[in-house]
Order: C-alpha cells, then sequence, then structure tokens
C-alpha cells in the first residue's frame, strides 16, 4: 500500500479541517515561506480527523494480531478509562480561546494515545 498521500489528498484533507473558522483564509497567491501559511496548515492538522489514518496504520502493521499475540487487547475510543484517544486534537464547535490555545502550543492534534488491557 501506498503510504504517501497525493498534493490533492493533502490539500482536501487540510480545507476540510477548515481552521478558516478561527483564522483568516489563505489567499491563493501567498508565498510558500510566508509564517502565517504554516500557522494555517498546523491548526488544519490539529482539527483533520485523523481516525482513517489510524485504522490505516492499524492495519497495515497489524497491530491488532502483534497485540493478540501478546495476550492484550486495545480498548476502543468509547472505552478509554484515562485519557481519551485523540486529547491533543482540536474539538468541532470549541471556542477561539481554546483553538488559539492549542495552536500556541504546537499541539499537532494526531497525538493517538491506546488503552491496552489484558484479555480475559
Amino acid at each position: 500500500m501506498d503510504r504517501r498521500l497525493t498534493r490533492a489528498e493533502i490539500h482536501c484533507d487540510t480545507m476540510a479541517a477548515n481552521p478558516a473558522r478561527y483564522m483568516k483564509p489563505i489567499t491563493p497567491n501567498i508565498p510558500r515561506w510566508d509564517p502565517y501559511l504554516y500557522k494555517f496548515i498546523q491548526a488544519a492538522n490539529g482539527m483533520r480527523d485523523w481516525d482513517a489514518y489510524w485504522e490505516r496504520f492499524e492495519v497495515e502493521v497489524g497491530l491488532r494480531d502483534i497485540l493478540a499475540n501478546a495476550g492484550l487487547r486495545m480498548r476502543n475510543k468509547e472505552e478509554h478509562r484515562l485519557v481519551e484517544a485523540w486529547p491533543k486534537r482540536c474539538k468541532k464547535g470549541g471556542s477561539q480561546e481554546e483553538f488559539d490555545l492549542k495552536v500556541a502550543k504546537f499541539s499537532t492534534g494526531f497525538e493517538r494515545y491506546v488503552e491496552l488491557v489484558r484479555k480475559a
């Protein structure tokens, strides 16, 4: 399986995350080295839905099989008890203050936490 995303896929994902709700939209003629462009892309990454990429990763590396061989299983997102699966992701409908804090802290948004439990 090809792990690289095309430019069109990256652009589509960035715009689907829609950080323009919290920031001025980028203009087509913005230089590639403009710091605002990097901030916009970082914000989009923090808002993006990474679940599909995580599922793809699980399949590619055979994570569930590896865990099963070790006598473990992964809790579902809904079962997490210690910390939510994506704690640093910007929440949909979050406040401007929450968004500014996440961007200022350079939280990427794709930090995935996994809770493992022994199989019964």
